[in-house]
């Protein structure tokens, strides 16, 4: 069965975010600690940094996310992808490929 998902860039952390974190995190690293709710917001709130998610469009659940950086360097305005992670049983269906547009595109309004 094909999944279809959305991009959103995340301002407000809430629980359901919150919950979203918990789930995928320990998909990113066995080592990482679940991020809590101010640490996640102190993400969010941070001007050099967005969050995005993959929501599927039929049930809103969030199966993935992708971090971008962006920061100014010695030679430039540049920016990094971090964390990317789609939920092990919603791989395979494009997920991470959205993810990474959006980000990409992000950074491209961003002029980077």
């Amino acid at each position: 069965m094909s999944i279809t998902a959305s991009v959103e860039r995340i301002t407000t952390i809430t629980p359901e975010i919150v919950s979203a974190f918990e789930k995928l995190t320990p998909q990113v690293s066995s080592r990482a600690t679940l991020p809590s709710s101010e640490e996640l917001a102190s993400i969010v709130s941070n001007p050099g940094v967005s969050l995005f998610v993959a929501r599927i469009t039929q049930s809103g659940e969030i199966i993935g996310a992708i971090t971008l950086v962006i920061f100014n360097a010695i030679a430039g305005k540049r920016a990094w992808l971090q964390d990317l992670v789609v939920d092990e049983a919603s791989r395979g269906q494009g997920i991470a490929s959205i993810l990474l547009s959006a980000a990409l595109n992000a950074a491209k309004e961003e002029h980077v």
